[in-house]
């Protein structure tokens, strides 16, 4: 599948990304942009943790306008 990929780690779902990642979702050049999460750096610190990051994920991307 072609498209832009970032790999980020370390504040990724916080406000000061959604610019960056605004461009990100722009430059696929689709209406509706497709992003997956994959928060597998929390992996160790348990299910409540993982969990956690990815609803964060979810949440940044879809206000973004992004399927997540």
């Amino acid at each position: 599948m072609p498209g832009p990929v970032a790999l980020v780690g370390a504040g990724e779902f916080l406000p000061e990304m959604a610019e960056f990642d605004a461009g990100l979702l722009a430059a696929t050049g689709r209406v509706r942009p497709r992003v997956a999460i994959m928060p597998t750096a929390s992996y160790p610190d348990g299910e409540e943790t993982f969990t956690r990051w990815a609803t964060m994920g979810v949440a940044h991307f879809g206000e973004l306008g992004a399927e997540v």
